[in-house]
């Protein structure tokens, strides 16, 4: 085959190889992703297309509407007025002209009444289907609301009661919750307000009159808000890090899990009929979660260089109609775009629908599919285990809430594994039990009356005899009688170099174990990611600068210890760990959450114990007093951390001259 026509066949696997992906995604200008439980960003397909952009003559519009017949309301906050566009795009029209200023948030009820956030002229507007003012609300006039306190409407739902939710600016108390009849009934869902460690200490320190100075902390108040059709209330807080995203019961707690994670910077935020919760972003991005809060994918972008259909310039609201179509409002441009869910989300929102309502196994069908777009969705992954779960079949369970790095349904399953194992085997495992037990005792008799294991007994003790092994088995005299092992340690040099080294080289062997063969439910490591190299640095690193800083410590405090015996001293030390680790591990591989107990207190136990050897050993090998060695200790660990810390500046040091001097080479050949 000669050389042109290798490139020829080159060029048309290049091209054909760029219409495989679906035709109708071809001009999509953004990609997809979500995240895993991990933090790691996975792409997937694209949910939704942009399939229209509606226009309008509006200025500067800062909030969407679509109700149930799917009408768009905008509030054209730029012209004071609030347009409103039928489902067919054939007819605009506005009201409020002449009444708002500046309104920024609206919302549509059941009965078709407008009610509008005017920012400008600090009130609350209703209107009728045709656009007459019915009501308008202004600053309540309750002392519960508090005389000082500003009514500057932002934002605002209605739930089934007529009662009004009113995002005011700068309202610290939460939501402002408003009658039909606008009397104040009083705030909701404040915020909270998280201390930082070092203002926790100086207001235990400082007085009254200096924290009412220094520390007028006050929450921060909500965004933006919507409701779904069981009147639950979400709100949206850019300005926090945590929980910035909550789903509030009627006493207004959070229903969200604690720690669950939301991207911040919103904009706005919608629900559809099924619970799930759209936002966008000041970048672009449009995000949906299910009714959990977990999130399912990420899309959209902003304009760089031209405006293209997808992205967007300033956007300002997000809303979803009946057939689960996606609306986001730019406010630079004047325009709606109009996202089509494409079969993926199609998929999914089906899936999701019967999975809330625990129809698991009804769900499946709609999870195969989704899993032949994406095999990397992870809640599909679950959502089949808790299908095949709900069917009895726990082993295909288990793979499934593996894949789905769901540990708490993933014990679930093994613990039905595990029980039905136990039933269908206990029998045998007594039976062998017992055996065993009746054989010992009868070889325990004969060897009592004939001697016959004399020449195992003999290579046992010869075996033992051997320094190397007699000196590594010491490790449970360390356990059992700390005080004297580290005496014999220091003035008898027993055990040896070799021994604590071969431990040394143990507990790595120890730590990588642990990596790979920790159960499931109890390894939190990523071993895609694992360093074998890394891991050894951060054994051996400690221990070294543990080991030197403690004998130059020693040496400079008067302290007896020779550097051999703190080298071995330490080995031993750490006894506990090095003898309970494998045993914790193999362990690991037979329990389930309910009996994490075991498992941490096991770690936990060998780490303090080895902590007291380490203290002891200390006491023993230096001579010192019981202060005298827990002030060696705090200052051998403030002399690592100040190793640490010039070996870090060195590092910068050197790392900036080598720039410099690779930069000023590069000048001279390019001028050369």
């Amino acid at each position: 085959m000669n050389k042109k026509r290798k490139q020829f066949i080159i060029v048309i696997f290049l091209l054909i190889s760029t219409l495989i992906p679906s035709f109708a995604f071809s001009d999509v200008p953004y990609s997809a992703w979500t995240m895993n439980p991990d933090g790691k960003i996975v792409f997937t397909q694209i949910p939704y297309v942009p399939v229209e952009v509606i226009y309008g003559n509006f200025n500067n519009p800062e909030d969407l509407f679509i109700d149930k017949e799917g009408n768009k309301y905008i509030a054209d906050t730029g012209n004071g007025a609030i347009s409103i566009i039928n489902k067919a795009g054939s007819e605009v029209k506005n009201i409020g002209k002449g009444i708002l200023n500046q309104p920024t948030g609206l919302f549509v009820n059941d009965e078709g009444y407008i009610y509008v956030a005017d920012y400008g002229n600090e009130a609350v507007y209703i209107f009728d289907k045709t656009g007459k003012l019915l009501k308008t609300f202004m600053k309540p006039i309750s002392p519960l609301f508090g005389k000082e306190l500003k009514f500057k409407p932002k934002k605002l739902v209605v739930d089934k009661r007529d009662n009004i939710y009113v995002i005011s600016e700068g309202s610290t108390n939460g939501v402002i919750q408003l009658n039909k009849d606008g009397e104040f009934l009083g705030y909701f869902g404040v915020n909270t307000t998280n201390l930082g460690f070092l203002k926790i200490l100086q207001r235990f320190f400082y007085t009254e009159s200096q924290i009412s100075q220094l520390f007028k902390i006050v929450p921060p108040s909500p965004d933006n808000i919507a409701i779904d059709d069981q009147s639950i209330i979400y709100t949206d807080t850019r300005d926090i890090k945590s929980q910035n995203i909550k789903k509030l019961n009627v006493a207004g707690l959070d229903m969200f899990e604690k720690d669950k994670k939301f991207f911040p910077n919103d904009v706005d935020i919608t629900v559809d009929d099924n619970g799930n919760i759209f936002t966008v972003d000041d970048n672009g991005f449009v995000y949906e979660y299910d009714n959990f809060g977990n999130l399912l994918f990420v899309f959209g972008n902003k304009s760089t260089t031209g405006l293209r259909v997808g992205l967007f310039k300033n956007p300002s609201s997000i809303a979803v109609d009946k057939e689960g179509r996606v609306y986001v409002l730019d406010k630079d441009l004047g325009n709606i775009t109009v996202f089509k869910p494409t079969e993926y989300a199609n998929e999914i929102h089906k899936g999701l629908y019967l999975y809330n309502q625990g129809l698991y196994v009804e769900s499946q069908k709609h999870w195969q599919n989704v899993l032949r777009m994406n095999s990397d969705f992870l809640l599909a992954h679950k959502a089949m285990g808790k299908a095949y779960y709900k069917q009895q079949e726990y082993e295909k369970a288990l793979l499934e809430f593996k894949l789905a790095k769901d540990k708490k349904e993933y014990s679930n399953a093994f613990w039905e594994i595990r029980q039905n194992y136990l039933m269908k085997n206990l029998g045998k495992f007594i039976a062998i039990f017992f055996s065993l037990w009746v054989l010992y005792r009868i070889l325990f008799f004969i060897n009592k009356k004939t001697n016959f294991l004399y020449p195992l007994k003999r290579v046992y003790i010869r075996f033992f005899n051997i320094k190397i092994v007699r000196d590594l088995n010491m490790i449970f005299k360390f356990l059992k009688h700390p005080i004297d092992s580290f005496y014999e340690l220091h003035w008898e040099n027993k055990p040896g170099i070799a021994a604590a080294t071969i431990l040394y080289i143990l507990i790595f062997v120890i730590q990588v174990i642990r990596i790979y063969y920790t159960g499931f439910i109890f390894n939190d490591v990523d071993l895609q990611n694992v360093s074998i190299f890394a891991e050894g640095l951060k054994i051996f690193i400690p221990l070294l600068l543990w080991i030197v800083m403690n004998y130059l410590v020693s040496n400079i405090t008067e302290g007896e210890g020779r550097f051999r015996d703190i080298y071995v001293g330490t080995a031993y030390a750490l006894s506990p760990y090095i003898v309970f680790s494998i045993p914790l591990v193999l362990l690991s591989n037979v329990l389930t959450l309910n009996e994490i107990f075991l498992y941490d207190f096991g770690f936990k136990l060998a780490i303090v114990w080895s902590i007291v050897l380490i203290y002891i050993m200390i006491v023993q090998i230096h001579d010192y007093s019981y202060f005298g060695a827990l002030a060696n200790i705090f200052t051998t660990l403030f002399s690592m951390v100040i190793v640490v810390l010039v070996a870090f500046v060195l590092y910068v040091v050197w790392n900036q001259l080598y720039v410099f001097i690779y930069d000023i080479i590069q000048e001279v050949v390019t001028r050369v």
